[in-house]
């Protein structure tokens, strides 16, 4: 574990000193097209690993582990299953949701709105039945809210990483994904290159709680 905070530190420090001015946020031309089709075909789970916050971001938020798994690609975009836990507790209390990403224009995405209330609900109940879950009602519309709102674009290199980030006024938010528990120093430098072929800037935040199960 040790040596893991090692690899992601010396990412950071390669990351941030590549790279001088955002991009992603500011030239949506540039987003990558997947091929959900191909995804489909990818077997396996893809593990809650790396936040990117907003910058400068101070509000509370519940805290949440989440696994991706059973890629689709409707005409319309894509749909696949999130699993979801409190605090890192895998295999304890958990949430099975199926979010439908609908294409908007070129290669973003929104969520579906009509599953927002029933994610909410399948939300509220899920830190309600988990003892010490530690968010209120506020807390978890906001969440939901966030998450709702955002509309999103994908990155990835098909076998060690996939992002989904979404802009805000205040800059980048988004998820990164990989497919071990814990990332390897190779995923996470191949997302960094990802990153700093944009000239991306941004803070990332280490899920370890995610981990600490093992």
């Amino acid at each position: 574990m040790v040596r893991m905070k090692i690899y992601i530190f010396l990412a950071a420090i390669y990351f941030l000193g590549e790279t001088v001015t955002t991009q992603l946020c500011s030239k949506t031309d540039e987003y990558q097209a997947i091929d959900w089709d191909r995804f489909g075909k990818i077997k396996g789970t893809w593990f809650d690993g790396l936040d990117i916050p907003n910058p400068g971001n101070t509000g509370k938020f519940p805290r949440t582990c989440h696994d991706i798994h059973h890629f689709k690609a409707p005409e319309d975009g894509v749909m696949f299953n999130l699993t979801l836990s409190v605090h890192g507790l895998f295999n304890k209390n958990t949430m099975d949701f199926q979010l439908h990403f609908i294409r908007r224009k070129g290669e973003t995405y929104i969520i579906d709105q009509q599953l927002k209330t029933s994610f909410l609900s399948k939300l509220k109940k899920l830190y309600f039945d988990t003892p010490g879950g530690g968010a209120t009602n506020e807390e978890l519309e906001t969440y939901a809210d966030n998450l709702f709102r955002g509309e999103y674009f994908f990155m990835t290199d098909y076998d060690t990483y996939f992002v989904m980030g979404f802009c805000t006024p205040i800059g980048l938010k988004g998820f990164s994904h990989f497919r071990t528990i814990t990332p390897t120093a190779k995923a996470i430098y191949n997302m960094w290159n990802v990153f700093a072929s944009h000239n991306q800037v941004t803070s990332i935040g280490w899920e370890d709680m995610c981990f600490a199960w093992q």
